[in-house]
């Protein structure tokens, strides 16, 4: 797991998302985390090949806000299919960059897509990059 969670901070992850053609679903879902300060951002991209490493924004990615200690995504257009979700909170920011740094947190999770489907990242999902 800490190889994946490494490999989750050593990627830049842009926001935007490159849409597959035909039959799509909608991923949604929430993040959940009470350490983090209302306004924080939190990163997503979806990935085919389970490579969280790859630059780029994967098949699909996208970004959340957090207040309250949670955060709402959806992510449109998502083909069926196996996919790894590779997340982090973007705790520590660096002006005008989007990248996992220490202190951010880092999850992933793997995810079927048979139409619309519901992956929530809960207190436990995160692990803290040192």
């Amino acid at each position: 797991m800490t190889r994946t969670i490494v490999a989750v901070a050593a990627v830049q992850i842009l926001v935007g998302g490159l849409g597959l053609a035909g039959d799509t679903s909608t991923l949604s879902g929430t993040f959940t985390n009470s350490a983090v300060d209302d306004g924080t951002k939190a990163y997503l991209k979806l990935v085919s090949d389970g490579d969280c490493m790859a630059p780029g924004p994967g098949e699909h990615a996208t970004m959340a806000t957090f207040a309250e200690g949670k955060a709402s995504y959806s992510i449109e257009g998502v083909a069926g299919g196996s996919y790894t979700a590779c997340a982090f909170i973007d705790v520590v920011t660096q002006e005008g960059e989007i990248n996992a740094d220490s202190g951010d947190y880092g999850a992933t999770q793997d995810v079927a897509i048979e139409g619309d489907t519901t992956l929530d990242l809960d207190e436990g999902s995160w692990v803290q990059i040192p």
